[in-house]
C-alpha cells in the first residue's frame, strides 16, 4: 500500500528512519504524536499536587486487557512498602479478573479504581499526585499524557510491545526501562524513585520538557508541511 502514496508519516523519528532505509525514494515523514499542551498547562497549574516526598502513588493508565499485563503492576505493588498505592485509570474486560487477582495478592485496599477518565482536571489530580506510571506493555499515547504532567514513566525494555510513543521515553532520562516482564526489577526502580527524590525530580523535569515539544499544534504543522511536500 505505502508503494502506492507519495509519501507516508510515522508518529516517531525512529520508525521513520527504519523507512526510510527499507524504502529508498520514498517521501518518509515524521508526525510526532501528541496532545493539546496549552489545555494540560491550565489544568497542570490549577492542580493541588503534593511534594515529590508525599508521592507514594503508582498509577497505570491504559484499557484492562490480558495482554497488557496489568498483573505485573500488582505484583510489584506487593513487593512495595504499605503506604504506596497503585491507581488503575481505564477499564475492559479483564477488570474483574485483575481485581479478583488483587484480592487473591491481598492488596486490593491499596488499590484504587478509577475508571476511564477523561476530564482533564481530574487527570492533573492523579497524574500530578504520582510518582510514576507504569507500562508493562503496550503503552501509547498515555505515555505522553503522563509526560505531560511532569510523571515518569515506567516501560517494559520490549519497545516492540508497545506504540511508537515508547520511543520518546530515554532510559535515566526522563523515564525508566526495566526488562520485560520483571516484576523484580520494576519494583526495585520503584524503590529507588522512592528513596531518591533526586533522580525523581531529574526525570520529571525532563519529561515535561520533553511532553513541551508534542503538542498538536506542531503535529498540525507537521501534517501540513508533509503535504504540501508531496504536492509540489
Amino acid at each position: 500500500m505505502a508503494r502506492l502514496a507519495s509519501g507516508v508519516v510515522f508518529y516517531d523519528d525512529c520508525t521513520a528512519q527504519q523507512w526510510r532505509a527499507r524504502h529508498r525514494g520514498l517521501a518518509v515523514f515524521v508526525c510526532r504524536n501528541g496532545l493539546d499542551q496549552v489545555s494540560i498547562a491550565a489544568a497542570r497549574a490549577a492542580a493541588s499536587v503534593p511534594s515529590s516526598r508525599e508521592r507514594k502513588l503508582v498509577l497505570f493508565c491504559s484499557r484492562l486487557f490480558a495482554e497488557n499485563r496489568t498483573e505485573e503492576v500488582i505484583d510489584a505493588l506487593c513487593a512495595l512498602p504499605d503506604d504506596v498505592r497503585l491507581g488503575i485509570i481505564g477499564d475492559g474486560p479483564h477488570r474483574g479478573a485483575l481485581m479478583e487477582y488483587a484480592r487473591r495478592a491481598n492488596v486490593a485496599d491499596r488499590v484504587e479504581w478509577h475508571g476511564p477518565v477523561y476530564d482533564e482536571a481530574c487527570l492533573a489530580g492523579l497524574f500530578g499526585a504520582a510518582l510514576c506510571t507504569v507500562y508493562p506493555a503496550n503503552g501509547g499515547l498515555s505515555i505522553v499524557h503522563a509526560m505531560s504532567y511532569g510523571c515518569p514513566p515506567l516501560i517494559g525494555d520490549d519497545l516492540g510491545r508497545h506504540g511508537p510513543e515508547a520511543r520518546f521515553v530515554r532510559d535515566g532520562i526522563n523515564g525508566l526501562l526495566y526488562r520485560s516482564r520483571s516484576v523484580p526489577q520494576l519494583a526495585e526502580l520503584i524503590r529507588h524513585l522512592l528513596k531518591d527524590r533526586e533522580l525523581w525530580a531529574r526525570l520529571s523535569h525532563a519529561a515535561l520538557a520533553t511532553a513541551s515539544d508534542l503538542d498538536t499544534r506542531k503535529m498540525a504543522d507537521s501534517m501540513l508541511g508533509a503535504i504540501c511536500a508531496v504536492e509540489e
